[in-house]
């Protein structure tokens, strides 16, 4: 199974690597790459864990994929483990095309994406 997805926005503020006051667009935007790295590890390995530990509030996120929006941890949980970790023996995910953008402790990627 192939989804190709051109101008997936992901948009991180105030990231849970603890970016904070003072921080520069470049310190920023080689966060949001790593927070990007992660979730792509995440994904590839089914590690829920991992994903929960993306999000600085994980009972206040908001997960959008071409099948549905999720806005609590219990939702996105259920999909992860419902959908990602059990329908599929193997899981890879490949990103291309990402322009990280940074405004002082917020940033933002845009990027296309393939799931085999």
């Amino acid at each position: 199974m192939t989804r190709l997805s051109a101008g997936l926005v992901i948009i991180i503020a105030t990231l849970a690597g603890g970016c904070g006051k003072g921080a520069n667009d470049a310190t920023t935007a080689t966060e949001v790459r790593a927070i990007l790295d992660q979730y792509v590890k995440a994904v590839n390995g089914a590690d829920d864990q991992m994903l929960r530990d993306l999000w600085a509030e994980p009972e206040r996120i908001s997960y959008v994929n071409p099948m549905q929006r999720l806005r609590t941890w219990g939702e996105l949980q259920g999909f992860w483990q419902g959908f990602l970790k059990n329908s599929f023996t193997r899981r890879e995910l490949t990103l291309s095309n990402v322009a990280i953008q940074s405004a002082g402790d917020a940033g933002w990627a845009v990027f296309d994406w393939e799931f085999k």
